[in-house]
């Protein structure tokens, strides 16, 4: 009891100095504080993990990514703790399929550690708690357990002590405790299936990275249809006609004159500024040329004011993408409008769902959209977003609607 109530007035001091007046005096290991890669000063979550495991006597670790590199790092204090008979209770997930097999593999080979998978929503915490005699320690942030993460990687996390009484700490060992009951035990048989899904994914980011690479730089030149074409068209134009009517078999090559054409009109395209904030997938010119007859374009007076596309992805499955409105000319409907054109496209192509990865979930809930996890979508996320500098750590939102 004694040893409590020191520990408390103690934790007491280090909170007054950590959140209200720095000049309060306090032992400077129990204050709450940032931890954060620093190469020159030899500081990194690496030591903070290692210290607190080897006074620890039980632990937990919510942890979305982990790889072999990271379990390197600790593979030694993990053979002291398994000496020592200290349990670990590691949960992971199976999401975006990160998580390397072998890694997994390995840390089966420990038998004072428990391990289970969360696999129903996106699940991407990253935080340790450790037990100690008299006091929990609990660090919270942005750190998979990977090398670079522990060690390189600009992270930060906050690590903060409180007794066992504290609601923090209760609040998130309740959390951790239901996870850990709807998450499934890390077993032989989930493991190969894992694997199995994981060389899968991986063989085919390969193939797609290959051909990526091999995509031809030529320029392509218009077969004779395209060549009639685009003369035709540029006659419409001089003769001020904004619209006209192909009619043309099938392969003959009228998706790639839709390129040609927008090609010799040389439009001066609008950056797009969503992409360069980040809340919007940027697309490349060749993928744009691919996609072209997906999209559905408003304008007014020749301006281009939205854009949005229906991506067919499967049977009876498409994706409304690249939905994006120019913002002088938000809050007049635009977006809907594109968007209640895409559906009626959908319907007329007898597409039954639509789905869509999205930061602006209020407005697609608007329009009749629910929330689903990624879970829920086609391999396609994987096509799409091997580019995506935001890869693989995902924060859009994925919704869906049947129509």
């Amino acid at each position: 009891m004694q040893t409590q109530d020191y520990l408390a007035q103690e934790l007491q001091q280090s909170l007054a100095s950590a959140l209200i007046d720095n000049k309060i005096n306090s032992l400077p290991d129990l204050q709450p504080q940032i931890i954060y890669n620093d190469y020159n000063n030899g500081s990194n979550l690496l030591v903070e993990l290692l210290q607190e495991l080897q006074t620890c006597k039980r632990f937990y670790f919510a942890i979305a990514f982990i790889t072999q590199s990271g379990l390197i790092c600790l593979k030694e204090c993990l053979k002291l703790l398994q000496e020592k008979n200290i349990t670990g209770d590691i949960l992971t997930t199976d999401y975006l399929y990160f998580n390397q097999p072998k890694a997994l593999q390995e840390l089966q080979q420990y038998p004072n550690l428990n391990i289970r998978i969360y696999t129903k929503e996106n699940f991407h915490i990253k935080g340790y708690i450790f037990e100690q005699n008299d006091y929990y320690t609990l660090i919270v942030g942005s750190n998979n357990l990977t090398q670079t993460a522990l060690k390189a990687n600009k992270e930060w996390s906050l690590k903060i002590n409180s007794l066992a009484n504290g609601s923090l700490i209760h609040n998130t060992l309740s959390q951790f405790q239901q996870m850990w009951q709807e998450a499934l035990p890390l077993t032989d048989i989930w493991l190969k299936q894992y694997t199995d899904k994981y060389h899968s994914l991986q063989k085919l980011k390969r193939q797609f990275a290959t051909a990526q690479e091999n995509i031809s730089t030529n320029d392509i030149a218009p077969n004779k249809m395209q060549q009639e074409a685009l003369t035709a068209l540029e006659k419409l134009q001089q003769d001020n006609k904004h619209k006209a009517l192909l009619i043309s078999a099938t392969g003959t090559g009228k998706t790639y004159l839709s390129a040609f054409a927008v090609k010799k009109a040389n439009p001066k395209l609008p950056k797009n500024l969503y992409a360069q904030e980040g809340v919007m997938l940027a697309r490349s010119r060749n993928t744009l040329y691919e996609t072209l007859r997906d999209m559905y374009v408003a304008e007014e007076d020749g301006e281009i004011l939205g854009v949005g596309g229906l991506h067919i992805v499967w049977d009876e499955l498409a994706e409304v993408r690249t939905l994006a409105v120019a913002k002088k000319a938000l809050r007049r409907h635009i977006g809907a409008n594109i968007v209640e054109h895409l559906i009626e496209e959908g319907k007329a192509l007898g597409i039954r769902k639509v789905f869509t990865l999205t930061y602006q979930d209020k407005f697609f809930g608007s329009l009749g959209f629910k929330v689903v996890t990624k879970d829920d979508l086609p391999q396609k996320v994987w096509k799409d977003c091997i580019d995506c500098p935001k890869f693989p750590n995902c924060d859009e939102i994925a919704m869906e609607m049947y129509i």
